[in-house]
């Protein structure tokens, strides 16, 4: 019964993400980002950001989890997730940001 539980979403997923440490990243429009073990079906960490949202284009995470990358349209805001702080914010001036990846090392 657990696992059926685990594998339902709602639709408004924006991403899923996988670290090199095997956890899931399932991000959605409700500004809310859920780090999970994917055997267990457990969230191990639960994300707030303001910044995901409706207006919110492509998101992606470094392997390492520590990092993640959201853009907003023409905005591109680097993050902490351990501190939920914004390290840099990024304004382009060549239209929306629709796709952002990170190297994964070998």
């Amino acid at each position: 019964m657990q696992q059926t539980k685990c594998l339902k979403f709602r639709a408004d997923i924006l991403d899923i993400d996988t670290f090199n440490n095997g956890q899931v990243a399932i991000t959605s429009h409700n500004q809310n980002i859920k780090i999970l073990l994917p055997q267990e079906c457990k969230v191990i960490q639960n994300l707030y950001f303001d910044l995901l949202g409706e207006k919110t284009s492509a998101i992606a995470f470094h392997p390492t989890q520590a990092i993640a990358a959201i853009a907003n349209a023409a905005t591109l805001y680097i993050l902490d997730t351990t501190h939920r702080d914004i390290l840099q914010t990024i304004v382009t001036h060549d239209g929306a940001v629709e796709i952002i990846f990170t190297l994964k090392k070998p």
